[in-house]
């Protein structure tokens, strides 16, 4: 590792591009929008933000979060040293509810809103991605606790240490076999994680070197398929698919363009898969491998979270679109022939950033945006119909992530910075 601190992603990074690892390094070159966090002279946590130059702004120092403290009730299980199985968890409840109103114009629908919020026991651990689970509850990765977090509808919170150390775990999905399955993104892993409903965690070996694994979809042929956005060996270019069966084989495919950092990825319609490269495509592959991809109308675009739509359509966020007069966020729509179109955000300078389909037939999705100095503002969860109306709910004291329907017919996300999870009606 270069540096003991780890990032928070709050819009894709590709790692191998920077240069790094498993962390950020201040001085190193960096994805515009991207973030990471740093310490106050408060000892609070704060956030640096990549700037368009591609270095990282002063640290942005966050005001403290109100809301409820989940108290821990239990210990963890007793990991097998070294070894590939292990179980234990840590339980905690505690929630908070809140009203808020999003004031908008250009485009945004005004609208009053409640959420309920349930604080982590370690609210720096940095919960990232959430899943609906096979079990009937939420499961969610947290990046920096090295922890794989289970919540059921009504807000108990039980938390599994994952038994490789600093495996960094990103992506989550529900598999066909029952269990839960996530991907491992550091250098010291790079491996793709199963964990049971009780708790057992089996890990393995991604072929590839420094794979860089980012997020990880059920397919429709009864296989798990993840994004791997690493520079991977001497031979190879950055950026291949993976398919992993539920005995653990993988199998790879190299995207036919190199360098351009697949991101996300889903299930679509026509019983293909679909993913994001944040250098401006929207790939797709077929289960047995076959690969097109499909430029963004923005070329400044950078393709983020990726999901089926109720209108048998794909719908991905662009996390931050550079032009020579404004920063804005969009969210594209692709038919399954690969004809898009754009739905500009009104938030300048939005960060946009995973994105699912809701149990009221419309498109739900993370947001906040970011000020000249590099402050997140405006943080919402917006909601967008199939025709591109959009409403916004705020998330005034929250940086939301991750985003899922959950089993109780509400949305489910994650709140990185202030190391929450959310639940919100639709």
């Amino acid at each position: 590792m270069k540096a003991a601190q780890r990032p928070l992603v709050l819009l894709p990074i590709l790692t191998a591009l920077v240069g790094c690892e498993a962390s950020t390094v201040r001085g190193e070159r960096c994805i515009p929008g991207a973030s990471v966090t740093c310490a106050c002279p408060s000892g609070q946590q704060g956030a640096q933000t990549c700037n368009s130059a591609g270095t990282y702004d002063a640290c942005q120092c966050l005001p403290p979060v109100a809301g409820a403290t989940g108290g821990i009730g239990g210990t963890g299980g007793v990991l097998s040293s070294g070894g590939t199985t292990g179980s234990g968890g840590v339980i905690a409840t505690g929630g908070s509810s809140a009203t808020a109103g999003s004031s908008g114009s250009g485009g945004k629908t005004t609208v009053t809103c409640s959420y309920t919020e349930f604080r982590l026991p370690d609210t720096t651990s940095g919960p990232q991605h959430i899943a609906a689970g096979p079990d009937g509850n939420l499961w969610f990765t947290e990046n920096w606790g090295n922890i794989i977090g289970r919540i059921t509808p009504s807000g108990t919170i039980t938390e599994f240490p994952i038994p490789t150390a600093k495996s960094f775990p990103d992506g989550i999905a529900a598999g066909p076999d029952g269990n839960i399955w996530f991907v491992e993104g550091s250098v010291l892993a790079n491996k793709i994680g199963r964990i049971t409903p009780s708790g057992t965690f089996t890990e393995f070996s991604i072929p590839t070197a420094s794979s860089d694994p980012m997020e990880i979809t059920a397919g429709p042929d009864g296989n798990l398929w993840f994004t791997e956005g690493g520079p991977g060996d001497a031979t190879t270019n950055f950026g291949r698919i993976g398919r992993i069966t539920p005995a653990g084989i993988i199998t790879g495919f190299m995207l036919p363009t190199g360098n351009t950092g697949p991101w996300s990825i889903t299930a679509g319609p026509d019983g293909n898969l679909w993913f994001t490269e944040i250098a401006g495509r929207i790939g797709r592959i077929t289960p047995a491998g076959t690969l097109t991809e499909f430029a963004v109308p923005t070329t400044a675009g950078s393709p983020a979270g990726i999901a089926r739509g109720p209108d048998g359509n794909l719908w991905f966020t662009e996390g931050l679109i550079l032009d020579a007069t404004t920063t804005v966020g969009r969210i594209l729509r692709i038919t399954p022939t690969g004809v898009a179109t754009e739905f500009a955000i009104p938030t300048r300078k939005s960060v946009l950033q995973e994105i699912v389909a809701g149990p009221d037939g419309n498109l739900w999705f993370t947001k906040s945006a970011i000020t000249d100095s590099g402050t997140y503002i405006d943080s919402a969860i917006v909601r967008i119909t199939p025709a591109g109306v959009v409403t916004e709910c705020s998330i005034p004291n929250g940086v939301p992530a991750g985003i899922t329907s959950g089993p109780d017919g509400n949305l489910w996300f994650t709140e990185s910075v202030d190391g929450k999870i959310g639940r919100i009606a639709p």
